[in-house]
């Protein structure tokens, strides 16, 4: 689902956020906008000093500049799979970490920034993009408001009490 600001209105969409960007894409394309992106209405502490740093991480031999942060689950640490006995076993890696500390670093997109090549993107599908750098947030500026009750706050904490 994507929620973007169109036309000044908050708008829904129940595709995926590559279909709507291939359209947009293609919209562009035909109709010859330049710098064309949808506002996603979900990043409220995105600002513009983080897109431009973002913007300077962006050359046209890669295939994205993401918004990342720094995940509080690991897959080496905390995160586990069910075997094909029902058995749970580390994510990744061999599990012999005894310390959060000493296991290697994990990022999770955050939604905020997706700087995207139109070339790479007309090719093949964002998960398989293989030329991505990452533009690191902190977890305030990360917050993702991509569920509805927090686009209606009076429903959201009704749900609460």
């Amino acid at each position: 689902m994507g929620i973007f600001v169109w036309q000044g209105q908050i708008r829904i969409f129940h595709s995926s956020n590559y279909e709507t960007s291939q359209n947009l894409f293609f919209y562009r394309d035909a109709r010859r906008i330049r710098n064309h992106e949808p506002p996603d209405a979900t990043s409220p502490f995105r600002t513009a000093m983080h897109v431009n740093e973002a913007l300077k991480l962006y050359s046209p031999d890669i295939d994205m500049v993401v918004s990342v942060k720094e995940t509080s689950s690991n897959p080496y640490y905390n995160c586990f799979e069910e075997d094909g006995n029902g058995f749970l076993k580390i994510s990744k890696g061999d599990g012999n970490y005894t310390r959060r500390q000493d296991v290697p670093k994990v990022y999770e997109y955050n939604g905020a920034i997706y700087i995207i090549n139109p070339n790479s993107l007309k090719t093949t599908s964002l998960g398989n993009l293989t030329k991505r750098v990452k533009y690191v947030m902190d977890d305030l500026h990360s917050l993702d408001l991509d569920n509805k009750f927090f686009l209606r706050p009076k429903n959201y904490f009704a749900k609460l009490n």
